[in-house]
């Protein structure tokens, strides 16, 4: 088929005459939007700044902290001393053109997802179903896709609602019925249409708030072979026959909107407040401060958020709260089943209007959004051709996730535990279940008796060699450090220094090195036993060895080799026979703290006493010690996954560098769901590994939530509660 018309503007008027399609108005909005866009290239966006009101609450005389705290936590601004708000870029489509952007004036904001889904779509060449989570920008992007094929001359068939087709060609705009269409589209008329529209000619369906199953994405695609590209709400029926035929769409999953980019888009709306029957104008101070309240509460959710600008906050919290209540539990269940496929299956959709009892009032709209979001995608960095996007389920917000948690355990304590096995058991479910395995634990190990540590195991393993592990940090971890009870508390900035008494929960977002610090310290303890007596080098540690270190580690559930098990009877100088490799791994003993110390490394034969003559002046010789221990202070950094991968980063290392005592013993402990296959993923390359692994001697805590009982633990007991401004 030719990429060029044949017939010219006349002929093509009648032709589509004939079949049925009506010339809009002349001179009217649509083919004035005809008109200016069709082949014409599209210039740079218009930008839009800040309303006034909302800068000044930041950065003005009348600024307000706790605002500028709360645009912070959200990364709408960089920090408290960068405080400008971001402009707005934008394409205008026409005033009063299309009644879906009449809540901006017929204008769409620029974002960079747009412009990658855009890409995927086109350099795949055929049909591609676009969904995601409701509000999350899939009617913007079909608008966009509109105006980005009429810049390059492209003739495009498009369906804003289930009974109205319009096209955009050279000849102009025009409009028909679905019926009327459906009628005339057969083997007779084929000929006549491809005339008219070219092979490169799109039809972009917008079905994303269609009630019914909406247009036959076939309608198009099959009689003339051209690309239709469907934007669907993640609901069942709407497009799984199609994903399952011989010649499947694309799928792609629209990305929810960054809380920078809300704001962005939310200085497109209009300023009257009775255009929207807003409370108060958006471009009001309080506005801008229930927006972020309500950021937090509902997350990345555009129609949540604008429901802020109606309704006050307190009052939807309540009716979300009371949608929340009526999760089907067993529903839920069916729903992570579907999901279970690999990615080399073939697409499936995702239906998650059954999460809740039906009901269509707006309240139950906004609890069903809050809760789902569809993502993460996982594209082939490495392939020019577009590949189908994963589906997969998140949590929006922490206040969300904590109303969640609740009816679970008021429901039926195990449904906690029942629902954290059944987000573990598939990827797409992962995020999911981190949000709940992290506050889970968070609890166990505030509140850590210690009759709990017997349904953990704690394993000791070595990236680096053992030595350089050991050197600095003499005294090995036991489930006694961390099974201690501890106030739960939740930190900014700097991390506290040595306090045993509190449970360090971090609350910066995103902290890719650790969840939680815990301190503990005992009176009475053995070193390593084959740890030198002399004093190690100070911190900063010495260059990395010339051999690099692999960068990636699988832990498993380690078979322990009886010959490197560590004797814990008192007296005992039992070594291990086993050679050092790169990974050690050894079962962590259970030593009472009141157990005899085991003879320090320096008493087995052959164990040279070397040391520096400094060393031996400043601190008193090993005997005197043993009549009176010193405390042995033990620092711990603790990182909760339930993924098969963790990463390092630079900062979270040096915070912990300039927290944990130097005198201390320093512990990373990576704690994980039994039934979890971890992968180590270290800093990113073997010299940042060798340089700052070997500061920590670490552990893997596995914590077994299915086979042991925990309904003795109050996950929402007083004091837990999250507060929407933490």
């Amino acid at each position: 088929m030719s990429s060029v018309p044949s017939l010219d503007d006349d002929a093509a008027s009648r032709t589509l005459t004939e079949l049925g399609w009506k010339r809009c108005e002349r001179l009217g909005k649509l083919e004035m939007f005809c008109n200016a866009h069709f082949n014409v290239p599209l210039e740079s966006p218009q930008e839009l700044e800040a309303w006034p009101a909302w800068q000044e609450v930041l950065s003005g005389p009348a600024k307000h902290q706790p605002t500028i705290d709360a645009a912070t936590k959200l990364s709408i601004i960089s920090d408290c001393d960068n405080t400008a708000l971001p402009s707005t870029p934008f394409y205008s489509m026409g005033d009063g053109t299309f009644s879906a952007l009449d809540q901006t004036n017929n204008r769409i904001a620029v974002r960079k997802e747009h412009a990658r889904l855009y890409d995927d779509i086109a350099r795949w060449g055929k049909s591609a179903v676009v969904t995601g989570q409701p509000s999350s920008g899939k009617t913007y992007f079909i608008y966009y896709c509109l105006l980005m094929r009429l810049s390059l001359g492209k003739p495009v068939l498009f369906s804003p609602t289930p009974k109205q087709w319009f096209l955009f060609a050279q000849c102009g705009a025009w409009s028909a019925t679905t019926t009327s269409v459906e009628r005339r589209l057969n083997d007779n008329t084929r000929h006549k249409y491809r005339e008219i529209l070219t092979c490169d000619t799109w039809a972009l369906v917008d079905d994303d708030n269609r009630r019914n199953k909406g247009p036959d994405p076939y309608l198009w695609r099959n009689p003339l072979e051209i690309p239709t590209i469907v934007a669907s709400r993640p609901i069942a029926g709407r497009y799984d026959g199609w994903l399952r035929s011989n010649d499947p769409p694309l799928l792609k999953i629209v990305e929810p909107a960054s809380f920078g980019e809300l704001v962005q888009g939310f200085r497109l709306l209009h300023e009257e407040p009775g255009r929207r029957r807003f409370r108060a104008p958006p471009n009001a101070k309080s506005a801008f401060e229930d927006l972020l309240h309500s950021m937090k509460v509902f997350g990345r959710s555009e129609n949540n958020c604008l429901r802020s600008f109606k309704v006050p906050n307190k009052e939807t919290e309540n009716s979300v709260r009371q949608h929340i209540s009526q999760i089907d539990f067993t529903t839920l269940q069916k729903i992570f089943n579907s999901l279970k496929r690999t990615p080399q299956d073939a697409p499936s959709s995702l239906s998650v209007d059954v999460l809740f009892e039906l009901d269509s009032d707006e309240t139950y709209m906004m609890a069903l959004n809050s809760i789902t979001i569809v993502s993460p995608r996982e594209p082939d960095q490495q392939s020019d051709v577009a590949v189908n996007d994963r589906v997969g389920l998140d949590i929006a917000s922490k206040w969300i996730f904590r109303q969640l948690l609740i009816v679970f355990h008021l429901k039926n304590p195990e449904r906690a535990r029942d629902f954290l096995n059944i987000c573990t058991l598939y990827p797409q479910t992962k995020a999911m279940a981190g949000h709940f395995f992290e506050d889970v634990i968070h609890v166990i190990f505030s509140d850590a008796r210690s009759d709990w540590k017997s349904r953990c195991t704690l394993t000791e393993f070595f990236p680096c060699d053992k030595s350089r592990h050991t050197d600095r940090n003499r005294f090995p971890l036991r489930l006694e450090h961390i099974f201690q009870e501890r106030k739960l508390e939740v930190y900014s900035g700097p991390a506290p220094k040595f306090d045993p008494t509190r449970y360090l929960k971090p609350l910066a977002k995103n902290n890719a090195t650790f969840d939680s610090i815990v301190y503990a310290i005992e009176s009475s303890a053995s070193p390593n036993e084959e740890a030198p007596e002399h004093e190690g080098p100070a911190r900063p540690l010495p260059p990395a060895p010339p051999t690099p270190q692999k960068t990636r580690y699988r832990l498993r559930q380690p078979k322990i080799p009886k010959s490197r098990t560590l004797s814990t009877k008192p007296g005992s100088s039992a070594r291990p026979t086993a050679p050092a490799s790169v990974l050690h791994a050894s079962r962590s003993a259970e030593v009472p703290f009141s157990g005899s110390p085991s003879p320090p490394a320096s008493t087995v034969k052959g164990k040279a006493r070397a040391r520096d003559e400094p060393a031996i002046q400043e601190r008193p010789r090993k005997a005197a010690r043993m009549e009176v221990p010193d405390p042995v202070k033990h620092c711990v950094a603790m990182q909760m996954t339930v993924g098969k991968s963790h990463t390092w980063n630079t900062t979270g290392v040096q915070e912990l560098r300039g927290t944990f005592e130097e005198d201390g013993n320093w512990h990373f402990v990576i704690v994980t769901h039994k039934t979890s296959d971890l992968d180590i993923l270290t800093l990113g390359n073997s010299v940042k590994w060798n340089q700052y692994a070997p500061y920590f001697r670490w552990y893997q805590c596995t914590i077994d939530l299915a086979g042991s009982p925990w309904e003795d633990v109050d996950y929402i007991r007083e004091g837990m509660e999250l507060n929407v401004d933490d």
